[in-house]
């Protein structure tokens, strides 16, 4: 445990911490989605499905279909709800960093084989500008063992290269595009490039 501020201390993750990293990377995630309202895609499906409703001309047939939405969204539900009960996160990869009991930023360092990976870095929003992340990724860096990779969007790799991060252009492990996300077409849209961190002294296994 480190600390940086009276109050905030930089640690690594603990069993108990599970629920508070799902919601991190929960808002991570929301940050790469398209910029779209939150009332405008349930609207969307809304008059879509009126539309649809509207347009049969049987009774049985538009009741079938009401039927099969409202079915449709106890679902989607009960997916969010078990999801929520039990958020798939490998809690022992992540540091953190906690102010009065709440966690405000994490990463998360991912040790293979030959290569470390570096990924879900993140900080609320109230609490930018501290130097929260560069903390964070630098702890990180110390940990490593081999040589980082990660991958980021355009705005965020000045930050990276302040770090000892360089792009790369080298041909990559299929495998290890994939756990970057380089292979989803929605990230490549949004410019994900990949960077990699390979002087840092790795302490030997």
């Amino acid at each position: 445990m480190k600390e940086l501020q009276q109050g905030i201390c930089l640690r690594s993750a603990q069993d108990y911490d599970d629920r508070a990293i799902a919601s991190l990377v929960k808002q991570l995630g929301q940050t790469l989605k398209p910029d779209r309202k939150g009332w405008e895609r349930p609207t969307i499906g809304f008059i879509s499905g009126f539309w649809l409703v509207a347009m049969l001309s049987q009774k049985a047939l538009a009741l079938a279909l009401l039927g099969s939405m409202i079915f449709l969204g106890i679902f989607l539900g009960l997916l969010s709800l078990i999801y929520w009960l039990n958020p798939l996160v490998t809690w022992s990869d992540y540091w953190v960093i906690e102010s009065n009991g709440h966690l405000i930023a994490c990463a998360k360092l991912y040790e293979g084989n030959s290569t470390c990976e570096l990924y879900d870095v993140f900080v609320v929003p109230h609490w930018r500008g501290n130097g929260f992340g560069a903390a964070l990724v630098k702890t990180l860096i110390e940990k490593a063992r081999y040589p980082i990779y990660l991958a980021c969007l355009p705005n965020a790799i000045g930050f990276y290269e302040e770090l000892g991060f360089t792009c790369t252009t080298e041909p990559l492990d299929a495998e290890l595009m994939r756990r970057l996300s380089l292979t989803n077409s929605h990230y490549k849209k949004l410019g994900l490039t990949p960077m990699v961190r390979s002087g840092n002294p790795f302490p030997q296994p």
